[in-house]
């Protein structure tokens, strides 16, 4: 986040940026967020649930994007904070398909 930015429009600038999407903030969901500790760095991960985006998802910086299941995404390579937010939907949310 940019110093007196908010999450919203965080979110927004950063999906924009990334992914080359735009959101509909009226659509976004807060879900859940993190505290994770680096070193001397307190650093906050914010989660959000966005199911509709306008343009096709893009990625601008050089990351890998694919599509896949929430059992199959338990075996890919992340951070541990993404592995909590995975069991988190695994525990609270139905998926199509599982």
């Amino acid at each position: 986040m940019k110093k007196n930015e908010f999450f919203l429009s965080a979110l927004r600038r950063e999906l924009f940026e990334e992914l080359s999407i735009k959101i509909d903030l009226n659509k976004v969901i807060f879900l859940k967020n993190y505290l994770i500790r680096r070193n001397d760095k307190k650093i906050f991960i914010n989660f959000f649930i966005c199911d509709k985006w306008y343009g096709k998802m893009k990625p601008t910086e050089h990351q890998h994007l694919k599509w896949t299941t929430i059992e199959k995404l338990c075996n890919e390579n992340m951070l541990l904070s993404n592995r909590k937010i995975i069991k988190y939907l695994k525990l609270n949310f139905s998926f199509p398909g599982t």
